[in-house]
C-alpha cells in the first residue's frame, strides 16, 4: 500500500479489496481513492470475488492502475442508474494506462433509457476477460485508444458507442433487442478524426434481430473482420441516416462478413447469402487501430 511513504516510479503498489474484510479496503472505490493524485507508480489492485454494489471511478489524475478479479463471473462490479451517459455509468475510467481484467461490470437498470455499464475517457486502456452487461448504451468508448480482448457485451441498443478508438479482438457480442436494435453506435464526427471501432475474430449472437451499427456521427466507422455472425443479424447490416456522409464506406458484400462456420476456425459459409448490402465502413481503421495498439 501507499501507507510507508510517497510513491516512486521504481516501485509498484499492489492493494487488496475483500468483502469480508480481510483485505486492505472491503470497497473498490476507497482503494482506488487511496491512490494518490499524480501517480507514478504501476499500481495493482486484486478484487477478491464478490458482488460489489458501487459505482467506481477511475479520476483522471489516477493513471497506471490495474483493476483485476479472479474471474469475470466471481467478481461482480454492479449498479442500478439510468438518464445520462456522464452520470448512469457503473465504472468510469478517465485515466490513461487503465487495464481491467476478470472483471463483470454491469448495470442492471433495463429497458427505457441509458444504462451504461462501462464509461472509457482515458488514453491506452485494456481489458482482457471481462463481462459488460446493461441494456443500453453498455460500452461507452467515448475518447482514447481501447483494447478489449476475450470480453463479453452484452446489450439492445447501442450496445457499443462513442468516439473512441478501439480495437476489439476475439470477443462475444451479444444482442437482447427483440425490435432491431443497433449493436454499434459511432460518433465520428469528421473525415479527418483518426477514430472508429474494429472488430477481430469476434462472434455476433443475438435473442432477436439486430443491425451491426447505426451513425451517431456524421463520419461513423466501423469494421468486421473474420467475424462469426448468427442470423440475428438482418440482412441490411447497418443503419444510415439523411445526414450522413456515406463516402467512407466500403463495398463488402455482407456475405463475406457473415455465416461462418466456426468461431474458432473462421471458415467461411460458402451457402450464406443473404444480401449483399455494405457493412463494413472504413477500411483503414482495421489495419490502423491493430498498428497502434502494437506500439502500446
Amino acid at each position: 500500500s501507499y501507507a510507508n511513504g510517497a510513491p516512486n516510479s521504481h516501485s509498484s503498489v499492489h492493494i487488496r479489496v475483500d468483502q469480508s474484510g480481510r483485505g486492505d479496503f472491503t470497497k473498490i472505490q476507497d482503494a482506488i481513492d487511496s491512490v494518490p493524485s499524480g501517480n507514478s507508480n504501476a499500481t495493482f489492485i486484486l478484487v477478491e470475488p464478490g458482488i460489489y454494489n458501487e459505482k467506481v471511478m477511475v479520476p483522471v489524475d489516477k493513471p497506471l492502475i490495474t483493476l483485476s478479479g479472479t474471474n469475470a463471473y466471481s467478481t461482480i462490479i454492479t449498479w442500478n442508474e439510468p438518464w445520462t451517459n456522464v452520470q448512469a455509468p457503473t465504472v468510469s475510467i478517465m485515466a490513461s494506462d487503465f487495464v481491467g481484467k476478470y472483471l463483470t461490470i454491469q448495470n442492471t437498470f433495463g429497458p427505457g433509457a441509458q444504462a451504461v455499464a462501462l464509461r472509457v475517457s482515458g488514453d491506452r486502456a485494456a481489458f482482457y476477460a471481462c463481462r459488460f452487461i446493461s441494456f443500453q448504451d453498455t460500452v461507452l468508448d467515448d475518447a482514447g485508444r481501447h483494447y478489449y480482448k476475450n470480453c463479453y457485451i452484452e446489450g439492445a441498443t447501442d450496445v457499443i458507442c462513442g468516439d473512441g478508438k478501439a480495437l476489439f479482438e476475439k470477443c462475444h457480442l451479444h444482442s437482447v433487442s427483440t425490435n432491431g436494435g443497433a449493436l454499434t453506435a459511432q460518433r465520428r464526427g469528421t473525415a479527418a478524426e483518426d477514430t472508429g471501432y474494429s472488430f477481430v475474430g469476434c462472434k455476433v449472437t443475438g435473442v432477436g434481430k439486430m443491425i451491426l451499427g447505426r451513425p451517431w456521427g456524421l463520419y461513423s466507422r466501423v469494421v468486421f473482420a473474420n467475424t462469426y455472425m448468427t442470423n440475428a443479424v438482418l440482412p441490411r447490416g447497418r443503419c444510415s441516416s439523411e445526414n450522413t456522409d456515406l463516402m467512407d464506406l466500403d463495398q463488402m458484400p455482407q456475405e463475406e462478413l457473415c455465416g461462418l462456420t466456426s468461431f474458432h476456425s473462421l471458415k467461411p459459409c460458402r451457402s450464406c447469402r443473404r444480401c449483399g448490402s455494405t457493412v463494413r465502413i472504413g477500411s483503414q481503421t482495421l489495419h490502423q487501430s491493430i498498428h497502434d495498439i502494437q506500439k502500446l
